[in-house]
């Protein structure tokens, strides 16, 4: 198990957490393995949330996505399936696009910007 060039070869743990929306009134309990760690933090480098015209109406899952930082939780397909909408907007050429959930907006795909040429934001 492990991301990238994380490789952990056992789960230390097992949990039950209920996962709620920040922007919704959705919850949902579920279980999870706890690992020592996941991956490096995500993204690799700081995004420019100016550059992708995020409209103001909508709201993030994770309004801190922009941000360097851990992952906290890697959810199944069981639960991804579950909780993903149908809606989608693109924010332009060479820029991610929004998906609607449960949890509010999710934003993945491809970023390119001034420093590096271009990033996956997932």
């Amino acid at each position: 198990m492990g991301i990238g060039n994380n490789h952990t070869n056992k789960a230390i743990e097992s949990c039950v957490a209920q996962l709620r929306s920040l922007t919704e009134p959705f919850k949902v309990n579920h279980s999870f393995l706890v690992l020592p760690e996941l991956t490096g933090n995500i993204p690799k480098f700081p995004i420019d949330i100016q550059q992708l015209n995020i409209p103001n109406n909508i709201k993030l899952a994770d309004p801190t996505f922009n941000h360097s930082a851990p992952i906290d939780i890697l959810i199944g397909a069981e639960l991804f399936w579950y909780i993903l909408g149908c809606k989608q907007i693109t924010l332009g050429p060479y820029n991610p696009k929004l998906r609607s959930s449960k949890y509010g907006w999710l934003i993945s795909g491809l970023y390119t910007n001034s420093f590096h040429k271009s990033n996956n934001i997932t």
